[in-house]
């Protein structure tokens, strides 16, 4: 009984620290992202200010969902011509887009429930959302 109890607190203990320790940030396709702190198996986009033209977010990232766009994420990036944003970001951060003037339009999928503050402050170019 104590063998079994302690081979629980192992792998108890094992997947709190993979999903605990997912803090870093990753690079895939010219977008930065990283685990969710709070460890509920889910992606924010946590950067791409270097992206140009247009371009999706992705769903899902190695396999877990895409729920947030972080603040400033995209802050400044004047080459983002048109942004698709899926259903399953629910999401859009402070300052998300703030600055991308090149920006000329935005599709926003139907998951998102909260835009944050200045998200798209500054993007002159913006001429459409959807």
């Amino acid at each position: 009984m104590k063998q079994i109890k302690w081979k629980t607190l192992l792998l108890s203990s094992l997947l709190t620290c993979a999903f605990s320790g997912l803090g870093g940030e990753y690079f895939q396709d010219g977008i930065t992202w990283q685990y969710d702190e709070n460890g509920d198996g889910t992606v924010t986009i946590t950067g791409g200010d270097t992206l140009s033209g247009e371009i999706a977010i992705p769903d899902n990232i190695d396999g877990m969902p895409v729920t947030r766009i972080g603040d400033y994420a995209f802050y400044d990036c004047s080459g983002l011509t048109g942004v698709e944003i899926p259903d399953s970001v629910t999401s859009i951060g402070e300052g998300a887009f703030s600055g991308c003037r090149g920006l000329e339009s935005v599709t926003i999928g139907n998951g998102v429930t909260r835009i944050g503050d200045y998200a798209f402050y500054d993007c002159s170019g913006l001429t459409g959302v959807e």
